[in-house]
């Protein structure tokens, strides 16, 4: 898959080659770096949070490849470029501190399991499903081992390995695992705990796979209501998922009124929390185009979609499978409007960004 790499991610990972020709730093200057980065990265000051993580690791240099101090700078970096979603550089770095825990002999050590965790996130962002169900399996299990059925402790790792099992179409086992999830929450939590939004939302989208329609509805009908209970009277990100994916199982019965009128609500809210430009407002934005194309309102289709374009073309790059899907959504939607000839020359454009993604892999 092609990355898109940014040219202060460049300028990071050229830092970290350089080393320094002085003595070993003191005790002192490593603290105080890592600490920055650490309150940096709270704030979501991500540039400063970068800055002064990078000083740890070369100031941590010094003290050895599986040092604690080593391993905890190489972390909170790879935090840094998790959060900003630049996925294979915060690889990289978990990956570096997990070959240090397996010869630390801790590779099964409690706490290597948040390590395994972000890095199943990180390849499940990359399309790496199979190194992410390898990982988040690992973290499952370290943490079962743990904390038995505390479920508040398991249960970030339960929804994003059942995401993936959905992702690669294995239904019974995503269907399992979160319907586990929720009879553990509800037993262990309450039934009306926030954290049932999320997988009442998983489960509802497993359940529109196989076209049990009417199941996932209930589903996000409970987590919709659950939602409007929790922060900002409704208006948050769990509220909006939950339009998403209602309106995600109405455009799969072609039910595009109402999928359009589910999706605007979604949309409504996580710009507003999220800003206009991220890639949640991106995908929530496609499957508006999507409904308004089956509408037959092929220029309100074809605004949205360029909207969609911008935003993913900045986010994932030109040339990556989620902004040429789009791009061919758009010359569809040109070939309704009888716009053939601007249909066929994003066809070409849409070829060639294709080929350009398969030689340089």
């Amino acid at each position: 898959m092609s990355l898109l790499f940014r040219p202060r991610f460049i300028q990071a990972l050229s830092a970290l080659i350089i080393t320094s020709s002085a003595g070993g730093p003191a005790l002192a200057e490593w603290g105080d770096s890592y600490q920055k980065a650490k309150t940096a990265l709270a704030a979501k000051d991500f540039v400063a949070a970068e800055t002064a993580a990078l000083e740890a690791v070369n100031d941590s240099e010094s003290f050895g490849e599986t040092d604690s101090r080593r391993l905890d700078s190489l972390t909170v970096l790879g935090d840094c470029y998790r959060e900003q979603r630049q996925w294979a550089a915060a690889l990289q770095l978990y990956e570096q501190v997990q070959a240090a825990f397996v010869k630390l002999k801790k590779a099964d050590a409690p706490e290597a399991a948040l390590l395994y965790e972000k890095i199943g996130v990180s390849a499940h962002k990359m399309r790496d499903y199979d190194k992410a169900q390898l990982n988040y399996e690992t973290a499952l299990k370290i943490r079962r081992q743990r904390y038995k059925q505390n479920i508040a402790e398991i249960a970030t790792i339960v929804t994003n390995l059942g995401e993936l099992y959905r992702r690669k179409k294995e239904w019974d086992k995503a269907e399992v695992l979160h319907d586990n999830a929720i009879k553990d929450k509800e037993n262990e939590l309450g039934p009306e705990h926030p954290s049932l939004v999320a997988s009442f939302n998983n489960l509802a989208l497993v359940y529109k796979e196989q076209k049990r329609y009417d199941e996932a509805m209930k589903l996000l009908d409970r987590a919709e209501k659950l939602a409007m209970k929790g922060e900002n009277a409704g208006k948050n990100n769990d509220r909006a998922t939950a339009l998403h994916n209602l309106g995600d199982v109405y455009a799969a019965q072609s039910k595009h009124k109402e999928a359009r009128a589910a999706y605007e609500q979604a949309l409504a809210i996580r710009e507003e929390l999220l800003g206009k430009e991220h890639p949640y407002v991106g995908e929530t934005l496609a499957s508006l185009g999507n409904s308004l194309l089956g509408l037959n309102l092929g220029e309100e289709a074809i605004a949205t979609y360029d909207r969609v374009i911008g935003i993913f073309k900045n986010e994932y790059g030109a040339s990556d499978p989620k902004t040429t899907r789009i791009l061919s959504a758009k010359a569809m939607a040109l070939d309704r409007l009888k716009r053939h000839d601007e249909a066929k020359a994003l066809r070409e454009e849409v070829k060639a960004l294709e080929e350009k993604r398969k030689s340089n892999p």
